[in-house]
């Protein structure tokens, strides 16, 4: 039991409490809620009793001049107004879906408890007026078709694993190399047959790509007869529910560098080696990035220099971990990891300490928690990142618009040094890309970027020796941009 002198209170900001915030997703179905600020359609990123955060994706706008205005707010859920209150522009950030304008309303406060009400209310009404046929109508018969050959392959090679057990433990007990190779012969059918459905899903879905409405209709579907089937392999379960509250995160990061049989059964461990298999992409380029890491080091050992690696949406720093984990480095290191995520911080650091200390100083790692926004902003990278010889982010350019993204790839060159090298990494719109089962299956959606649409994210680098090349399996693209040596 607490007693009252032990109970800590706030400390800096947090002295100054705040009405909770809950984001939209927790609240709100988009096709019900719809948010209009000062008569722009935008989207609701989080809100409270006091105030909201509004998205307007437009790349047009520009919010930044109106901080201090006050403008009308409006909340409709199916048609109806539920909120109207004139609010104040608190502040104004870009984020990856567009400008982000924060709102302290007025005159008026946002009732949570009657909105979250009316709108469960409507949203059942909704689904149980909307007849199931009508809801088919609007995903295409190929699609249909595809989701049930998907199911019937699973519990296909889900019955056959089955059956092997019942049939052999009628007889015998089963030896576990007799299970090892029933499995790996499961294994090695559903991964051909697999490929060739993953083929069809990128082609029907790829035809819809750019009409929002199909989209949802399609990811409705999915989610309703594919995505469950999909739950007992913790790689997807992990991307789906998205327990840190955001897609990708270090420990799904985790699962793909140990690529280990996870899983309760060997059913649910045959469907985390699909997830696997979608994305090998992550440890491709990672191997990749590794290699850059080790070239440089020896780059500036021979100069006999300190090679200064950043790194921004680390993760777990896997490339980091394997160079320190050589019995020698080619020179020294310095290593900044940055990240939204504290616990992968922690990761990381803990990782690399005891090869710290094996090489003796060699190498150092420094770790910055810096937010998803802060990021983009750009203004706290710059004031935490000296000149560096490498930095590289592969994860993090997918979430961002180009203007977005040109932005902070400017920014972040402008931090290397003369032959130094700065790599963006970002999925692939190739033939068969991680679309149809990241999106639609495992609900995680990122930019896919054509070889073009990677050049042009460096035009405001100046200077800059521009390359573009493809990871190993097609799906990932990586952007280099090495400046030129002083002259």
């Amino acid at each position: 039991m607490k007693h009252y002198e032990s109970l800590a209170g706030g400390s800096g900001r947090s002295v100054y409490y705040r009405a909770r915030r809950l984001r939209a997703a927790e609240v709100f179905s988009s096709e019900l809620a719809v948010a209009r600020l000062d008569g722009r359609p935008v989207q609701i990123e989080n809100l409270s009793m006091s105030g909201i955060a509004l998205i307007d994706g437009d790349a047009n706008a520009d919010w930044s001049e109106r901080a201090g205005d006050s403008v009308p707010v409006e909340i409709t859920l199916g048609g109806e107004t539920a909120f109207s209150s004139p609010g104040l522009i608190c502040r104004v950030e870009e984020a990856a879906r567009g400008q982000l304008v924060g709102i302290r309303f007025v005159d008026d406060f946002l009732d949570m408890a009657a909105l979250i009400r009316r709108h469960e209310q409507l949203l059942l009404k909704f689904d149980l007026d909307r007849p199931a046929d009508v809801e088919l109508e609007a995903v295409p018969g190929a699609y249909r078709t595809l989701c049930a050959d998907v199911i019937h392959l699973l519990r296909r090679q889900k019955a056959l694993l089955a059956r092997f057990r019942v049939r052999a433990n009628g007889h015998a007990p089963i030896p576990p190399e007799d299970m090892e190779d029933a499995y790996r012969a499961c294994e090695a059918g559903l991964l051909r047959d697999w490929k060739t459905l993953w083929q069809r899903g990128e082609d029907i879905v790829g035809a819809f790509a750019h009409d929002s409405v199909q989209v949802r209709a399609i990811k409705r579907f999915t989610e309703q007869v594919l995505t469950p089937e999909f739950m007992d392999g913790p790689i997807w379960q992990r991307s789906f529910e998205k327990p840190l509250g955001y897609p990708g995160d270090f420990k799904i990061m985790r699962m793909v560098y140990a690529w280990a049989r996870e899983g309760k059964d060997p059913y649910g461990q045959l469907l985390h080696r699909l997830g696997l298999e979608v994305a090998e992409c992550i440890a491709t380029r990672m191997v990749l990035v590794q290699q850059s890491i080790a070239e440089t080091i020896r780059r500036r050992a021979k100069a006999g220099e300190v090679a200064r690696i950043a790194s921004l949406g680390c993760g777990p720093a896997k490339e980091v971990q394997n160079i320190l984990q050589a019995s020698r480095l080619d020179g020294a290191a310095a290593f900044t990891l940055i990240d939204q995520e504290e616990e992968a911080l922690a990761h990381a650091y803990e990782e690399a300490m005891p090869n710290l200390a094996r090489l003796g100083g060699q190498a150092s790692v420094n770790c910055l928690h810096l937010s998803f926004r802060q990021l983009l902003s750009g203004r706290a990278v710059a004031e935490a990142l000296g000149p560096q010889d490498m930095i590289y982010a592969v994860g993090l350019v997918d979430y961002f618009r180009e203007r977005q993204a040109q932005r902070l790839i400017a920014g972040l060159y402008g931090h290397v040094e003369p032959g130094g090298l700065l790599m963006i990494g970002n999925m692939a719109d190739s033939a068969l890309s991680n679309y149809w089962p990241m999106e639609f299956i495992a609900d995680w959606n990122v930019i896919y970027r054509s070889r073009e649409e990677m050049q042009r994210l460096a035009a405001d680098c100046a200077g800059a020796e521009v390359t573009v090349r493809p990871d190993r399996t097609g799906r990932v693209w990586m952007l280099q941009l090495r400046r030129p040596d002083a002259a």
